[in-house]
């Protein structure tokens, strides 16, 4: 996969500006448009065009549509990105989301609070001006981000390059050594067939594995670097049609939700989003299936980026996948106890897989279309209780040590131990890897590993559920 990904703007007209004043290389917005002559112009451009030509018809910023270009900022605020060639109309409350009528049809079929965009954009009020400086503030920092993901690709192919010289020159040492050693011709014979099936099993291996890893990683980031320039992409095309729709309420009410969704998407990528929350309800659903032969038991659920949930039944040993109306669509069996997952891409999970006896694994589910795939699966001899991922590497929680593994299941380090401690919880985020543990002996002594970490946090709060011998821990640095 390329190192860098191309995401090329969609046909978009560029800002309303005067016609006149671009051809003096000047910036300048248009406020009228003259049909008859087919130019844009702003207001000082307009008084002598006025004078020569009192018989053209111009249309002032109130007659927007008939604009050149503004039928394809329509086309565009107007399009269903989920469904092809649908135009949106509605809007559910429920999700904060706009829909077309397909939409309404297979994902907002059950929900109680869709109306017409129209009735909507009366109530709403959006202010176009707040939401294009929302856009041009967190652009460079998606760029940003984008040049560092780039540069982490390249420092991965210069380590790899250098790595793979070392083991290639610790191999070339083996065999001169191996070969000082032999005298004899028969020997030599010998030691030649023994050099092959070194070299042979080298390449199937080594090299194999470390080229695995590279891959792995390098996938990884160049997913995100996809991600982050398709971002910048539509926060553009929108921060454009913004300038374009005039007081079109109806097109403002929708730039503002997509604009809320890009914007929401990237605090997320940037490691910013809002961490303040309000319940505004909840329900409860049952993910039970006819072949459960337990009460179901869920020990961790993760979120995918359409809105559909994977979830552990720790009880019935599966893995279950629920669609947004929180319906079972698919699952599969696990080898031991699912204790807990996180995502490694937009459509893989990592699991951890544990009986507490024998059976310590990782199992990674690849999500296909509507239905689980059980992929690869690593196996340990520690327990594996925690997992979360972290820019290419596995960050995995027995009860009592923390371990870094790469995502071809090599121990990179082992980063924290308390034998007299159990592992409460993991958590990842950006350049941060954290491990809670609370010693069994006291009930009040609290571990914090702040792995990795450029500039350490300077206050971390966390609340620990549910807390051990009942009681309530809370841990501030």
């Amino acid at each position: 996969m390329g190192a860098t990904a191309s995401a090329k703007r969609s046909p978009m007209v560029e800002v309303f500006c005067c016609t006149s004043c671009k051809e003096r290389n000047l910036q300048k917005s248009a406020d009228i448009y003259c049909e008859t002559c087919v130019r844009l112009f702003c207001k000082k451009c307009i008084i002598p065009h006025s004078q020569l030509f009192r018989n053209h018809l111009p249309c002032g910023r109130g007659e927007i549509k008939k604009w050149p270009g503004f039928k394809e900022v329509e086309d565009f605020l107007m399009k269903c990105e989920v469904h092809e060639g649908k135009t949106l109309t509605q809007c559910c409350h429920n999700h904060s989301q706009i829909c077309c009528p397909d939409c309404v049809v297979t994902i907002h079929r059950q929900c109680t609070g869709v109306t017409q965009i129209s009735e909507c954009s009366r109530e709403q009020l959006v202010d176009t001006n707040q939401l294009s400086l929302n856009i041009q503030s967190i652009l460079p920092q998606l760029k940003s981000l984008q040049n560092n993901q780039e540069i982490r690709i390249k420092s991965l192919q210069k380590s790899y390059r250098e790595h793979e010289q070392i083991v290639i020159e610790q191999m070339r040492q083996m065999i001169n050594s191996m070969l000082g050693k032999s005298e004899k011709e028969h020997e030599q014979e010998e030691l030649s067939l023994k050099i092959h099936l070194v070299v042979a099993d080298f390449e199937k291996s080594a090299l194999k594995e470390i080229t695995n890893e590279v891959t792995f990683v390098k996938d990884s980031i160049a997913r995100s670097i996809t991600k982050c320039t398709r971002l910048q992409n539509d926060l553009s095309q929108l921060h454009d049609s913004i300038q374009k729709i005039g007081d079109n309420k109806e097109l403002c009410f929708i730039a503002c939700m997509k604009c809320e969704q890009k914007l929401q998407q990237a605090l997320t990528d940037l490691g910013k989003a809002g961490n303040v929350f309000t319940v505004k309800g909840k329900s409860a659903h049952t993910v039970k299936i006819s072949n459960d032969s337990h009460l179901c038991t869920i020990t961790a659920c993760c979120a995918l980026q359409d809105g559909r949930v994977l979830v552990l039944d720790e009880s019935n040993k599966k893995v279950k996948l629920v669609d947004q109306q929180y319906q079972v669509v698919s699952q599969c069996d696990v080898t031991a106890y699912p204790l807990d997952m996180c995502l490694t891409t937009s459509n893989e999970v990592a699991v951890a897989v544990d009986n507490i006896i024998d059976t310590h694994e990782i199992q990674f589910i690849e999500v296909n279309q509507h239905q689980l795939q059980t992929g690869r699966k690593l196996q340990f001899q520690h327990k594996c209780i925690c997992v979360a991922h972290n820019q290419g590497d596995l960050f995995i929680c027995s009860y009592t040590a923390l371990y870094k593994y790469s995502l071809g299941g090599k121990l990179v380090s082992r980063l924290f131990v308390d034998p007299s401690g159990i592992c409460l919880g993991l958590h990842t985020r950006m350049r941060y890897s954290m491990m809670v543990t609370a010693a069994t002996s006291s009930s009040s002594v609290i571990g914090i590993l702040d792995y990795g970490s450029q500039s350490r946090p300077s206050k971390l709060l966390l609340r620990l559920y549910p807390p051990p011998q009942g009681l309530d821990l809370m841990c501030r640095t």
